[in-house]
């Protein structure tokens, strides 16, 4: 049973067992020794700890021992006990304790290096003394070291000293030989970092590290990397930007308690706290957003790993796109499908409770929600409750689309252009009302979730009620709709609140067959973009719809949070909807993505860790390229009339990708190490070109390089 032992300002630790302690990192932070403050950092503690996490275990692998064991919650690792010694007694500190040679304990020291003195540098308001003590170093700010300087100073007395290299050497009880180690071990840790940070523009300056005896071996203990080493350690710098607690001391530089602050701890420093008279103020939600994009950032460049919720090619696509971010270690896929996996894409069919326990004991960044069922459903809500970043509308927002009844209702309270429309809740009702409109054509709608076989587009009355009849059950929720004519788009938003971000457009084909004959499909085709769409156009839907809609969501109580995918319909009035989604399309995600400049990782992060600054930082880049998915799907799909659904059929061909075309699989399992369909759409191939009609051609060359029997697939994607 775990107890706490310590509550800190930044971290608490419990002793689980006497060999045994657990780091619980939290959101809050201290700054110029006061203690905690008053606000927190969201993200912080998640950051940290999994920069601990992958720090210590890439340190482990080039030989470098530390107390770290493993991962044990977003924000919790098991490390090893070391004894920390009681040193003050007759109101002096007394090291006699490290003169015996202990095992298993910490050092009493903090071992500081610096690259340089960039501004606010302590070392620079030393001035003189700095010179005296390091004669062949520049002294000015920005300057940067030809060689780290090394310093000691004291880890257990309440106000840190710094001490000559001799004399940390007799306090802590250290031989020659174990000086050296800790010296060696702190110059390729300063070398791990320099290689980890300055890929990405970042300028370490200066951070402190703390190390514990080990076991005795052969007359020399051993020497382990202790404590956690993150921004709360160190000193970055990126293009002249703070980035690390350092930023948090400028928030309170011109403060009054701060002035007040450091005048006490002249006038009495070991109480300096308690004679305070004022209290540090809170920080703007823009301050902590900011500070919140620093810990995100750099936690990055140690790599994160993410889970996919779903098993199509739309959870593929996602998964291949966020596993080519340089911030991304690896992508877990839940349950995914055996066509999917690759060298950093995983596939996982695990339960949901046990998926709870994995994201937090693995280090799961954050997890993408696919399927529009698991967005609506509880477990969506059931993620968030455990702390665990979510990147998808909330299950309460979800209802833009799991109701359509609602999303008429609400596009009519906002002003949203659509087709005119009646709700129903009974067969009955519905049939009156058809029998007295006026309308040409008419669209019946199912109200919830139908995988996109809900709708029901009628030549005229007499239709409309023959598939009423057919379709619905007495007490179906249903919305009845004048149909619109007009070329159809589907427009695609990354959204934060009122923020957006334009991913594209695309152009799908959710008929089963040629001439859009047939039944309708999840979709049987895309191309992407709607190139017949005019900048004029695409400035209209941004105004007239998407602001409208992510204001709207907000003024109903239900921020939005991932993607808006609106299904749209050009019409001589203008663009008007006809559904919304929450979530990204199958097939149109497979033609946005390889359309893509940018990566989404960090964006995707931004959402999921609801941080604006972060999200307003990054920007998606459109290739001026033409893409085109060509699904082929399984015999007897969709399974209209109880028609049979072929499976286990072999997957024959070549199944590699190049930069221009893309395999992406969806209905497939394995069977005897080969992989066979099973059911439903099998896989898809996407090709890129810089025109729509080389796209079209390269798509259809492509498109028998993978095949199966019974395959199904149209022949007029792109026409």
């Amino acid at each position: 049973m775990s107890h706490l032992i310590y509550q800190g300002s930044t971290k608490n630790i419990y002793q689980i067992d006497e060999q045994t302690l657990e780091f619980e990192f939290t959101d809050d932070y201290s700054i110029f020794d006061y203690g905690k403050m008053p606000d927190q950092i969201p993200g912080k503690g998640v950051a940290l700890c999994s920069m601990a996490e992958k720090s210590f275990k890439e340190l482990k692998a080039s030989g470098i021992q530390s107390h770290f064991i493993s991962r044990t919650g977003l924000n919790k690792i098991r490390v090893q006990y070391f004894h920390v010694p009681e040193i003050y007694r007759n109101e002096k500190y007394d090291y006699t304790f490290y003169q015996k040679k202990p095992e298993n304990t910490l050092i009493p020291l903090e071992v500081v290096f610096r690259l340089g003195l960039p501004k606010g540098s302590s070392q620079l308001k030393t001035g003189s003394q700095f010179k005296t003590n390091y004669p062949d170093y520049p002294c000015y700010e920005n300057a940067r070291f030809e060689k780290p300087i090394l310093q000691f100073y004291t880890k257990l007395e309440r106000l840190d000293r710094e001490l000559l290299e001799k004399e940390a050497q007799s306090l802590a009880g250290l031989t020659d030989s174990e000086l050296k180690s800790i010296k060696t071990i702190t110059i390729k840790i300063i070398d791990y970092l320099e290689k980890k940070f300055r890929p990405h523009h970042f300028q370490l300056w200066d951070g402190k590290f703390e190390f514990a005896f080990g076991k005795e071996i052969q007359g020399h203990r051993e020497i382990i990397l202790v404590d956690s080493i993150g921004p709360d350690e160190l000193r970055l710098t990126k293009e002249g930007e703070i980035y690390s607690k350092e930023k948090l001391r400028q928030f309170y530089a011109d403060s009054s308690w701060l002035a007040e602050l450091q005048q006490m701890k002249k006038i009495a420093p070991l109480h300096f706290k308690e004679k305070l008279k004022s209290k540090p103020h809170l920080l703007t939600s823009r301050q902590i957003e900011e500070t919140s994009g620093i810990y995100h950032e750099l936690k990055n460049i140690f790599t994160s790993s993410v889970m996919v919720l779903g098993k199509g090619g739309r959870e593929h696509a996602l998964a291949k796109h966020l596993s080519e971010s340089p911030f991304c270690d690896h992508v877990y896929v839940v349950p995914g499908n055996p066509g999917m996996e690759s060298d950093k894409i995983s596939i996982c069919e695990i339960s949901e409770d046990l998926l709870l326990e994995w994201c937090q004991t693995k280090g799961i960044d954050f997890v993408v929600i696919g399927p529009e069922n698991t967005i609506s459903s509880e477990f969506n809500t059931r993620l968030r409750d455990h702390q665990i970043p979510v990147y998808a509308p909330t299950q309460a927002a979800s209802i833009l689309e799991s109701s359509k009844q609602f999303s008429k209702n609400f596009m009519s309270r906002y002003d949203i252009p659509t087709a005119s429309f009646a709700n129903f809740n009974d067969k009955q009702s519905a049939k009156d009302f058809l029998q007295q409109s006026a309308w040409e054509k008419i669209v019946l709608k199912k109200s919830g979730l139908f995988a996109g076989k809900g709708v029901f587009i009628c030549e005229n009355k007499e239709h409309a009620l023959q598939n009423l009849e057919l379709y619905f059950s007495e007490h179906d929720e249903m919305v009845i709709e004048e149909c619109l004519s007009g070329p159809e788009v589907s427009y695609f938003a990354l959204c934060l609140d009122h923020e957006f971000k334009i991913l594209g457009h695309a152009c799908d084909y959710k008929r089963l067959k040629d001439g859009d004959q047939g039944p309708n499909t999840g979709g049987m085709g895309c191309y992407s973009p709607a190139f017949w769409l005019t900048s004029e156009q695409e400035k209209e839907i941004e105004h007239k719809i998407i602001r409208p809609t992510l204001q709207g969501m907000q003024a109903e109580g239900l921020r939005f949070q991932g993607t808006l995918f609106i299904g749209l319909m050009m019409t001589k009035e203008g663009p008007k909807v006809l559904e919304y989604n929450v979530r990204f399309g199958d097939p149109e995600t497979q033609t946005l993505l390889p359309r893509l400049e940018s990566n989404l990782f960090e964006l995707f992060q931004a959402v999921a860790y609801q941080n604006k600054t972060l999200f307003k930082k990054h920007f998606v880049h459109i290739k001026d390229l033409s893409s085109i998915h060509i699904v082929k799907a399984a015999q007897g799909y969709p399974g209209i009339d109880g028609e049979t659904i072929e499976a286990d059929q072999p997957i024959s061909g070549d199944y590699q990708n190049s930069e221009f075309i893309k395999l992406y699989f969806a209905g497939v399992k394995k069977k005897d190490h080969q992989l066979v369909t099973a059911g439903g759409r099998v896989l898809g191939f996407t090709s890129l070109a810089s025109s729509h009609k080389d796209a079209r051609e390269l798509a259809y060359k492509n498109l028998e390089r993978v095949f199966f029997k019974g395959e199904q697939f149209r022949g007029d994607i792109g026409l």
